[in-house]
């Protein structure tokens, strides 16, 4: 994450317990872009409940700003974090659409309303429209960031080889 302020605290929430590899992978390879981080189990039975919790757990420490993204998306996200960021000084949430309906960045500013991913299903191509929904019907202001594609199965990464988006050599770099 290149060019992302020094002052954003970075807080990690990862799926399974894995929590000491991925420390040495933030220890051994990203270590001089990111300083202030933490990392966290995330808890809940979908990606939707994590979520919520991830951002309750954030509010709660006092963060005024919360903005959670995935960790499959090509594109600039340092650019789409600050951006994001500061879209959240003048509105509610700010989401980030992802090409396969989805999205890969959703932030909000002083407390996240759970009653925003009801009636989602998760995984489908119409997440990104049922938020925006929600959104509409809570009367929230929001901004939509670009789209950017994320990576959820191998035909998603042959397109992003094709499209010159992901260059086949950093597959084959050694991370662990």
């Amino acid at each position: 994450m290149k060019n992302l302020n020094p002052d954003i605290d970075i807080s990690f929430y990862i799926a399974d317990g894995t929590k000491e590899l991925f420390q040495q992978y933030i220890e051994n390879r990203v270590k001089t872009t990111i300083r202030n981080y933490s990392i966290h189990l995330q808890i809940g039975s979908d990606i939707g409940e994590r979520m919520i919790q991830s951002f309750k757990e954030l509010f709660e420490k006092g963060y005024k700003k919360v903005i959670i993204i995935g960790s499959d998306i090509l594109g600039d996200l340092s650019y789409n974090i600050t951006l994001g960021f500061e879209y959240l000084n003048k509105r509610s949430y700010v989401i980030g659409p992802s090409y396969d309906g989805g999205f890969y960045l959703i932030g909000s500013s002083n407390n996240f309303d759970p009653d925003l991913f009801e009636e989602i299903r998760w995984s489908s191509n119409q997440v990104f429209w049922k938020l925006k929904e929600n959104l509409h019907k809570k009367l929230y202001s929001y901004w939509i960031l670009e789209q950017l594609m994320d990576i959820d199965y191998y035909d998603d990464l042959k397109k992003a080889v094709k499209s010159g988006l992901l260059d086949m050599k950093i597959l084959n770099e050694e991370y662990y």
